[in-house]
Protein backbone atom coordinates (compact mmCIF):
# COMPACT_ATOMS: atom_id res chain seq x y z
CA UNK A 1 0.00 0.00 0.00
CA UNK A 2 0.71 3.50 -0.67
CA UNK A 3 0.47 6.54 2.14
CA UNK A 4 -1.84 9.07 0.84
CA UNK A 5 0.55 11.60 0.66
CA UNK A 6 2.84 9.71 -1.84
CA UNK A 7 5.75 9.44 0.10
CA UNK A 8 6.23 5.83 1.69
CA UNK A 9 4.90 2.51 0.70
CA UNK A 10 4.45 -0.40 3.14
CA UNK A 11 4.89 -4.17 2.42
CA UNK A 12 3.78 -7.49 4.30
CA UNK A 13 5.64 -10.77 4.27
CA UNK A 14 6.28 -13.90 4.59
CA UNK A 15 8.54 -13.44 7.39
CA UNK A 16 6.05 -11.57 9.82
CA UNK A 17 6.94 -8.39 9.24
CA UNK A 18 5.64 -5.32 7.39
CA UNK A 19 8.73 -2.64 5.95
CA UNK A 20 7.87 1.10 5.42
CA UNK A 21 9.50 1.97 2.37
CA UNK A 22 10.69 5.80 1.77
CA UNK A 23 9.99 5.97 -2.03
CA UNK A 24 12.55 8.59 -2.57
CA UNK A 25 15.57 6.77 -1.43
CA UNK A 26 14.20 3.08 -1.81
CA UNK A 27 15.07 2.58 1.94
CA UNK A 28 13.81 0.62 4.58
CA UNK A 29 12.41 3.24 7.34
CA UNK A 30 10.66 1.54 9.84
CA UNK A 31 10.33 -2.37 10.32
CA UNK A 32 6.80 -3.84 11.65
CA UNK A 33 6.85 -6.77 13.58
CA UNK A 34 4.52 -8.54 16.04
CA UNK A 35 2.70 -10.75 14.01
CA UNK A 36 3.76 -14.54 14.52
CA UNK A 37 2.57 -15.56 11.42
CA UNK A 38 2.89 -14.00 7.65
CA UNK A 39 1.12 -11.09 6.47
CA UNK A 40 -1.17 -11.31 3.45
CA UNK A 41 -2.50 -7.69 4.13
CA UNK A 42 -1.52 -3.67 4.65
CA UNK A 43 -3.65 -1.03 4.46
CA UNK A 44 -2.77 3.27 5.17
CA UNK A 45 -5.43 4.70 7.02
CA UNK A 46 -6.30 8.52 4.95
CA UNK A 47 -4.18 10.90 6.93
CA UNK A 48 -1.37 8.42 6.59
CA UNK A 49 -0.99 7.85 10.24
CA UNK A 50 -2.17 4.27 11.04
CA UNK A 51 -1.42 1.05 9.28
CA UNK A 52 -3.19 -1.93 9.43
CA UNK A 53 -1.36 -5.61 8.80
CA UNK A 54 -3.49 -8.62 8.44
CA UNK A 55 -2.39 -11.82 8.89
CA UNK A 56 -2.36 -15.20 8.92
CA UNK A 57 -2.36 -15.36 12.11
CA UNK A 58 -5.98 -14.41 11.96
CA UNK A 59 -5.03 -11.17 13.89
CA UNK A 60 -5.14 -7.34 12.61
CA UNK A 61 -2.39 -4.98 13.97
CA UNK A 62 -2.88 -1.44 14.00
CA UNK A 63 0.39 0.42 14.31
CA UNK A 64 1.17 4.12 14.31
CA UNK A 65 3.99 3.33 12.33
CA UNK A 66 6.30 6.38 12.63
CA UNK A 67 7.42 5.16 16.23
CA UNK A 68 6.93 1.49 15.23
CA UNK A 69 3.88 0.81 18.07
CA UNK A 70 0.92 -1.21 18.54
CA UNK A 71 -1.94 0.60 18.77
CA UNK A 72 -4.46 -1.98 18.76
CA UNK A 73 -4.36 -5.79 17.89
CA UNK A 74 -8.20 -7.03 16.60
CA UNK A 75 -9.22 -10.17 17.42
CA UNK A 76 -12.27 -12.08 15.84
CA UNK A 77 -11.34 -13.86 12.45
CA UNK A 78 -11.62 -17.67 12.67
CA UNK A 79 -9.13 -17.54 9.82
CA UNK A 80 -6.05 -15.77 8.12
CA UNK A 81 -7.04 -11.72 7.58
CA UNK A 82 -6.32 -11.59 3.81
CA UNK A 83 -7.55 -7.69 3.23
CA UNK A 84 -8.48 -4.63 4.70
CA UNK A 85 -9.46 -1.03 4.13
CA UNK A 86 -10.05 2.56 5.87
CA UNK A 87 -13.10 3.97 5.24
CA UNK A 88 -12.61 7.59 3.73
CA UNK A 89 -12.92 9.54 6.55
CA UNK A 90 -10.27 6.88 8.59
CA UNK A 91 -12.98 6.26 11.58
CA UNK A 92 -13.28 2.51 10.31
CA UNK A 93 -11.35 -0.31 9.48
CA UNK A 94 -12.77 -3.37 7.45
CA UNK A 95 -11.04 -7.14 7.39
CA UNK A 96 -11.92 -9.46 4.93
CA UNK A 97 -10.80 -13.38 6.34
CA UNK A 98 -10.53 -16.40 4.69
CA UNK A 99 -13.42 -18.02 6.34
CA UNK A 100 -15.55 -15.22 4.30
CA UNK A 101 -16.47 -12.72 7.37
CA UNK A 102 -16.07 -9.64 6.79
CA UNK A 103 -15.79 -7.40 10.26
CA UNK A 104 -15.83 -3.71 10.66
CA UNK A 105 -14.11 -2.27 12.99
CA UNK A 106 -13.64 1.42 14.97
CA UNK A 107 -10.24 2.83 14.85
CA UNK A 108 -10.57 4.90 18.02
CA UNK A 109 -11.45 1.93 20.13
CA UNK A 110 -10.29 -0.99 18.20
CA UNK A 111 -13.80 -2.45 18.90
CA UNK A 112 -15.52 -4.83 16.65
CA UNK A 113 -18.87 -3.05 14.92
CA UNK A 114 -19.90 -5.05 12.98
CA UNK A 115 -19.67 -8.36 11.15
CA UNK A 116 -20.88 -9.41 7.52
CA UNK A 117 -21.48 -13.38 6.99
CA UNK A 118 -22.62 -13.85 3.11
CA UNK A 119 -19.13 -15.04 1.70
CA UNK A 120 -18.54 -18.54 1.66
CA UNK A 121 -15.03 -18.39 0.30
CA UNK A 122 -11.91 -16.08 1.13
CA UNK A 123 -12.42 -12.19 0.96
CA UNK A 124 -9.79 -11.16 -1.75
CA UNK A 125 -10.91 -7.55 -2.00
CA UNK A 126 -12.27 -4.89 -0.15
CA UNK A 127 -13.15 -1.14 -1.07
CA UNK A 128 -15.41 1.60 0.48
CA UNK A 129 -17.42 4.24 -2.02
CA UNK A 130 -15.97 7.85 -1.50
CA UNK A 131 -18.80 8.87 0.67
CA UNK A 132 -18.16 5.84 3.61
CA UNK A 133 -21.66 4.60 3.19
CA UNK A 134 -21.17 1.68 0.78
CA UNK A 135 -19.01 -1.03 1.15
CA UNK A 136 -17.82 -3.53 -1.84
CA UNK A 137 -16.57 -7.08 -1.32
CA UNK A 138 -15.43 -9.26 -3.21
CA UNK A 139 -14.67 -12.85 -2.60
CA UNK A 140 -12.73 -16.47 -4.10
CA UNK A 141 -16.71 -17.79 -3.95
CA UNK A 142 -16.96 -16.00 -7.28
CA UNK A 143 -19.48 -13.15 -6.31
CA UNK A 144 -18.89 -9.43 -5.23
CA UNK A 145 -21.43 -7.66 -2.91
CA UNK A 146 -22.21 -4.46 -2.06
CA UNK A 147 -23.15 -3.65 1.87
CA UNK A 148 -24.66 -0.56 3.54
CA UNK A 149 -21.45 -0.46 5.80
CA UNK A 150 -23.00 0.93 9.09
CA UNK A 151 -25.77 -2.16 8.64
CA UNK A 152 -25.85 -5.57 8.01
CA UNK A 153 -27.63 -4.30 5.14
CA UNK A 154 -26.48 -6.18 1.89
CA UNK A 155 -27.45 -3.37 -0.80
CA UNK A 156 -27.45 -6.36 -3.62
CA UNK A 157 -27.14 -9.52 -4.02
CA UNK A 158 -24.26 -11.31 -6.14
CA UNK A 159 -23.53 -8.22 -8.21
CA UNK A 160 -21.35 -10.44 -10.70
CA UNK A 161 -20.52 -14.24 -11.15
CA UNK A 162 -17.01 -14.10 -12.78
CA UNK A 163 -16.12 -18.17 -14.01
CA UNK A 164 -13.50 -19.01 -12.54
Amino acid sequence: AISPDGQFMVTGSDDQSAIVWDLKTRQPKVTLKEHVNEIWSVAFSPDGKWIATGSYDRSIKLWNWRNASVAYTLRGHASGVRSLAFSPDGKRLVSGGDAGAIKVWDVSTGNELVTFNRHTERVTALAFSPDGLILASASRDRSVRLWRAASKDEVTQHLSQVSR
